[in-house]
């Protein structure tokens, strides 16, 4: 299901029990005058992405894989996401922004790579 709907910047993969997602950042580093401001935005896109990603999946499905894993590539910088599925799953009903930010930190475990 979730194939269907993501963007053509996007690439999914099943390894076995995990997701695996590639997905090239559409934001363009030039238009930041301020370079420290990139990867906020950077993480911002992540966020949004897992959501994406939770909202437009099989709920059903999504809790049952083990690992979701999300590399992000940004222009100056790399993000490897993991979360399992039941975590991500949580994101599709999640409103409040301070309750998803929390769940976030909590969950989803990053490691950023430069370029």
């Amino acid at each position: 299901m979730l194939d269907k709907r993501i963007p053509t910047t996007w690439s999914t993969e099943c390894e076995k029990d995990n997701l695996a997602i590639e997905i090239k950042s559409s934001l363009d580093a030039t238009k930041f005058k301020d370079k420290k401001l990139l990867k906020p935005a950077l993480y911002r896109e992540l966020a949004n992405n897992l959501i994406f990603i939770a909202k437009n999946s099989l709920n059903e499905s999504l809790e049952r894989v083990d690992l979701v894993r999300v590399h992000l590539e940004g222009p100056t910088l790399s993000i490897n996401a993991v979360a399992t599925g039941r975590d991500l799953a949580r994101f599709a009903t999640m409103k409040r922004p301070d309750f998803i930010a929390e769940h976030l930190k909590a969950t989803v475990h990053v490691k950023e790579t430069a370029k």
